[in-house]
């Protein structure tokens, strides 16, 4: 963290410095199969910059929705280095979240996989943004404002110089989206300063060194396949490796394969490795980081591993990165903040509550820089999380006397499944659109691996299809937004304002009779 004064904290340096220390030493692997070096990915960044550049876009905001690739982390870094912000975009999102993304955050250009042309096109329609596509592009499917990542890379407007010097840490690096109970995805910023801070955090709590090969079997739009792998990389100076897709079954002879001695996951993923995986002998993993994975005690013993598991944090602030001495000894211990985080617990009114008392978590660190900027182009969204100079986490937590954190739920209607937050009205909107459905509801029911699983309760005059259903929505949805559970009602309980009580529907649990389980 101290590698730089605070005024001179930009991944962009970081990159730079690194290029010139080791330029030959790999970066990162991508599924075994190419990789990239510290210093062609800065080479390539540069150009990527330069091209940007004379483009002609002052501060330009370019969108990535890349599965994870070389020119992912090129894209990312040459934005960076340009001046720029890059939009770190989910490839799986559905057209509707898609369109209130570029509604909202307006890119001028769009680096993707040529196989996502078709829904990017019915997101944005004709004035969308330019499209650099990566993969095999069809002719037949290339437009004026479309060209493929050679053809971008290797212009002759690529010479043009890039701005000089690197971007101030309060400058903004990257937008990172999340789901809440807004119905749209916040675009998180994350300043120079804080996108540094993030992944530099990592590294010193888990003592990472040039020894380390670490591992995620996550997405870099994902705060743990960028901060916790790709980026903690380039701080210490050793090997990532990043998968495309996760494989239970597989995971230990990847990781013996790949030389592996730190790994991150979902607890979920913990879980079906625990169920699916087998054990090997010659593995190098010290530990893996899975906060909230329950049986971590039955991992470690069945395949020779620690598990940390006591750590808090967002897309929008890192909390307690996880160390390697846990602090407490229960499951749902979630640390202590960081010594330049003030913390408080509060009740509905922000009144500060005493230990053992259960409140939604408040944050305020002592320089703003230490957590996201805001959310892009949404004052409303800003000024509704920060309230009475208090950043209002939406997490219900408790503290003993200590201080020590324990995590109690959340405070909203949103569903977390299999490590990402899900919008109930993106599955509600779907729905909707089925013959026969005259009301909808989405919500989160408890999930045997850990996490939420999906629940989808319809209204309708008439019996409704729901292999039907399921099937409309799974050519409609992204796959992890697909529900399990199923259910027919006459009618929801409500308020008395007519809203759902989804609280109440929670309550009743999916064992009786009437839900549909697609996972029997």
């Amino acid at each position: 963290m101290d590698r730089y004064p605070p005024q001179q904290r930009s991944l962009s340096r970081l990159l730079a410095d690194r290029a010139g220390i080791s330029p030959d030493d790999v970066w990162v692997v991508f599924d075994s199969t190419s990789s990239l070096t510290f210093g062609d990915a800065y080479a390539r960044s540069k150009a990527f910059a330069r091209r940007l550049s004379a483009s002609g876009a002052e501060r330009p905001r370019v969108g990535i929705m890349l599965r994870n690739s070389e020119e992912f982390l090129i894209a990312l870094h040459g934005t960076m280095l340009a001046g720029g912000c890059a939009l770190l975009i989910d490839p799986d999102l559905s057209p509707y979240s898609l369109r209130s993304i570029f509604e909202r955050t307006r890119p001028s250009a769009l680096v993707l996989d040529a196989s996502f042309i078709p829904k990017v096109s019915a997101a944005s329609g004709d004035d969308g943004p330019h499209l650099i596509l990566t993969g095999s592009a069809p002719a037949e499917k290339l437009s004026p404002r479309t060209q493929t990542w050679n053809q971008w890379m290797q212009h002759p407007e690529g010479d043009a110089a890039p701005p000089a010097g690197f971007a101030r840490p309060d400058d903004d690096a990257m937008v990172m989206f999340t789901s809440g109970t807004t119905g749209v995805p916040k675009a998180v910023v994350l300043s120079h300063h804080y996108a540094f801070a993030y992944s530099a955090l990592i590294s010193d709590s888990l003592q990472r060194t040039r020894d380390d090969v670490l591992s995620a079997p996550l997405p870099m739009f994902h705060a743990s396949g960028l901060h916790m792998a790709a980026h903690s990389a380039l701080h210490v100076g050793c090997r990532a490796h990043l998968k495309s897709k996760f494989s239970a079954s597989n995971y230990w002879s990847q990781a013996v394969a790949d030389g592996v001695t730190q790994a991150a996951l979902i607890a979920e993923m913990g879980k079906m490795i625990l169920a699916r995986g087998e054990p090997v002998a010659n593995h190098r993993v010290r530990h893996i980081s899975a906060g909230g994975l329950q049986d971590r005690e039955t991992f470690e013993r069945r395949f020779g591993v620690r598990i940390l598991w006591e750590a808090f944090g967002m897309t929008e602030v890192y909390i307690s990165p996880m160390g390697l001495a846990p602090l407490g000894s229960t499951p749902d211990s979630i640390g202590m903040p960081m010594d330049f985080m003030q913390y408080g617990v509060v009740d509905e009114s922000d009144r500060l509550l005493g230990p053992g008392e259960t409140g939604e978590l408040v944050l305020r660190p002592d320089n703003p820089l230490w957590m996201f900027s805001r959310y892009l182009d949404d004052e409303s969204a800003t000024s509704q999380a920060w309230r009475n100079g208090l950043f209002h986490t939406g997490d219900l937590v408790s503290y003993d006397k200590d201080g020590l954190l324990r995590f109690r739920g959340r405070n909203s209607d949103r569903i977390r499944h299999r490590g990402e937050n899900i919008d109930p009205r993106e599955i509600e909107q779907a729905a909707s659109g089925f013959a026969g459905i005259a009301e909808v509801a989405a919500y989160a029911v408890a999930s045997d691996l850990g996490d939420d699983d999906i629940k989808l309760d319809v209204i309708a005059p008439r019996p409704i299809d729901m292999q039907a259903l399921r099937a409309w929505l799974s050519e409609r949805l992204r796959p992890k937004a697909v529900p399990r559970y199923f259910e027919q009602r006459e009618a929801f309980p409500r308020t008395p304002s007519f809203r759902v009580r989804r609280h109440d529907l929670r309550l009743e649990g999916v064992a009786r009779p009437g839900v549909t389980d697609f996972l029997k």
